[in-house]
């Protein structure tokens, strides 16, 4: 039951959210200057509109209220675990310099392949937008298969970058879980070792 409250309640908070930004960046792609306009290609500012839009949502509901709560599970978990056993306790930190140096490494190589996913993905964008702006004139001098070519290129480069992205999301997910699957054995092997010292029940 809670957990269908939940998704019904970021359901609205997300559709919310979405919409009040895309109002936002509406108003705000509106009052840029018309040189801005000029040099900034229209399906790249559609793109940005429709897009972008739904990365609060992903900030908030997915990142930030999430983070809040797994920071006071672990908190709660680990005072718990002090009054178990200070040793088990600092045990249990000791993957933390490991999965805190794989999120920095990761952070840091993963914000410049966003942008340039997102960036060739805008181009996607921008050739459907400027293909079917044009559609009569495409379609009066047969340019079909034309704008064809250039859109499967376009979008093939952007695929493929996606992928790249996907692939090394997916490794950084596979070191976590293994650091976090080593912290649990470390905590489980000394606390069987204490067990059998007779220090901890």
């Amino acid at each position: 039951v809670v957990m269908l409250a939940q998704a019904r309640i970021n359901g609205g908070l997300s559709q919310r959210f979405t919409g009040d930004m895309r109002r936002a960046l509406f108003v705000h792609l509106q009052r840029l200057a018309l040189a801005e306009h000029t040099r900034r290609p229209a399906g790249d500012t559609v793109y940005r509109l429709t897009a972008d839009a739904g990365w609060l949502d992903q900030l908030v509901l997915r990142a930030i209220i999430p983070a809040l709560f797994s920071s006071i599970t672990l908190i709660v978990m680990f005072a718990v675990l002090v009054g178990i056993s200070p040793t088990l306790a600092l045990v249990s930190l000791s993957v933390v310099p490991g999965l805190f140096l794989s999120l920095r490494l990761h952070g840091r190589h993963v914000r410049g392949e966003l942008d340039r996913v997102k960036s060739l993905e805008s181009r996607v964008m921008e050739r459907a937008h400027e293909t079917f702006a044009t559609i009569r004139l495409v379609k009066s001098f047969g340019r079909e298969t034309y704008e064809r070519k250039r859109f499967s290129g376009v979008t093939r480069v952007a695929t493929s970058a996606r992928g790249g992205l996907r692939r090394r999301e997916s490794r950084f997910s596979f070191v976590v879980g293994a650091l976090t699957a080593a912290g649990t054995s470390l905590v489980l092997a000394v606390g069987g070792a204490l067990v059998l010292q007779g220090t901890l029940s």
